[in-house]
């Protein structure tokens, strides 16, 4: 635990630093402030759990301070230190948290009590905490199963009562007129190396991020887990988001997922589901899952499909040709195609794409003396300061640099 002293009178640190026991008292590590101004830095980049401050200090006061740790920090537990007992102090520090309010000249046993009262108010509010954290995780696992139970097809209308009575008993909300918006995200498993990370470690993480990226509303269904290659979330069809934010945020998922944890995953979103509909309707997301899945026993070699992006690409050098304009070429999901380029070359699709085009420009900055933003336009770039920062991207250089060393 830690504790920062804020006080301009450096003989009253030092006193405190050296005298006060800080071990015995439960804090580990002390730091020192001789304004606010570095007080707040301190407070804002280490971990402070109390503050111990004067009042009366030059450019700003201690009071100055605890307001500001109000609305900044409002869990540190702060104590005041002041020559005066002014009952205005007194107020202040009433409403604004502090905890003890400790006069000068100071009292050691009594700054020694103030740290200790400090230090078991710091552990209590931790405890609260952590069992208020560990009874919502509890109560998200006992709601997901509930849901679960509607996706598997356990639960149907004619267990109408014992629901009832199982959603009272667990205080989840149920209304069997409610209609849901089912998201089933597919993660592929296939590759050996995935495998060791679909662990109960991976699947606690995965839930909260649909939880907070998908879920908005406390009142939805928890993310639940089907399998460890399979997720679905439910989000209230009455307020839930428009498609599109729907579809880019469950793209930010995927993208999360191949960026930090170098896994795809696919997903696809149904219709309008009532609750009793909740089953039939996740059967439907998961046959169009494991059809994109084994999708590929119906297509050419992934080597010719390669080659085919290849030609393309090469053939639409003077357009902004995008993933999708290509997936739409040779018959795929984008999604698909993205995985499958990257899999087959090692890189992704869209880098590619610029990839190529920067070699045409550099071929044409080396052997024409087209002007720059003729170049840019013939490569499909309308945006002339977009392509000289993607060319820089690639190559190091301005694209006029590149002509002038070439």
């Amino acid at each position: 635990m830690n504790l920062l002293l804020v006080d301009d009178e450096v003989i009253t640190i030092n006193t405190l630093k050296i005298v006060i026991p800080w071990k015995e008292v439960g804090i580990d590590e002390i730091f020192t402030a001789s304004n606010i101004i570095d007080a707040k830095e301190i407070l804002l980049s280490q971990s402070i759990q109390i503050v111990i401050t004067d009042i009366e200090m030059p450019n700003g006061s201690g009071l100055d301070l605890i307001s500001w740790m109000q609305g900044q920090t409002p869990d540190i537990v702060k104590i005041l230190l002041t020559c005066h007992s002014k009952f205005d102090y007194a107020s202040f520090a009433l409403k604004n948290g502090v905890l003890d309010y400790i006069l000068k000249p100071i009292d050691l046993e009594e700054v020694q009590n103030a740290v200790r009262h400090a230090v078991r108010k710091v552990q209590e509010t931790f405890s609260i905490r952590h069992n208020i954290k560990r009874q919502h995780q509890s109560d998200l696992l006992v709601s997901e199963q509930f849901w679960k139970n509607f996706a598997t097809g356990l639960y149907s209308s004619d267990d109408y009562e014992y629901i009832i009575l199982t959603a009272r008993q667990q205080a989840i909300h149920f209304d069997q007129n409610r209609c849901f918006l089912p998201i089933l995200f597919s993660i592929d498993e296939t590759e050996q190396k995935n495998q060791h990370k679909l662990d109960a470690t991976f699947s606690f993480s995965f839930k909260n991020i649909l939880n907070e990226v998908i879920l908005e509303n406390r009142a939805d269904p928890p993310a639940i887990m089907l399998s460890p290659s399979l997720y679905l979330t439910l989000p209230d069809f009455s307020w839930a988001l428009s498609e599109s934010e729907i579809t880019s945020r469950s793209r930010q998922v995927s993208s999360f997922l191949d960026t930090y944890y170098t896994i795809h995953a696919d997903f696809f979103i149904g219709s309008r589901t009532p609750v009793f509909g909740i089953h039939s309707s996740v059967q439907k997301l998961k046959k169009e899952a494991e059809k994109l899945k084994n999708h590929s026993i119906d297509l050419p070699s992934s080597a010719s499909i390669v080659t085919k992006i290849e030609e393309i690409i090469l053939q639409n050098l003077d357009k902004p040709i995008t993933c999708e304009e290509i997936a739409k070429q040779v018959f795929l999901n984008s999604e698909y195609l993205s995985r499958l380029f990257r899999k087959k070359t090692g890189k992704k699709l869209s880098n590619y794409i610029i990839e190529v085009k920067m070699e045409e420009a550099k071929k044409q900055l080396r052997t024409t003396t087209k002007a720059i933003s003729t170049i840019s336009m013939e490569l499909g770039y309308g945006n002339f300061s977009h392509f000289s920062k993607c060319f820089r991207k690639i190559c190091g250089v301005s694209p006029q640099e590149y002509r002038e060393n070439s």
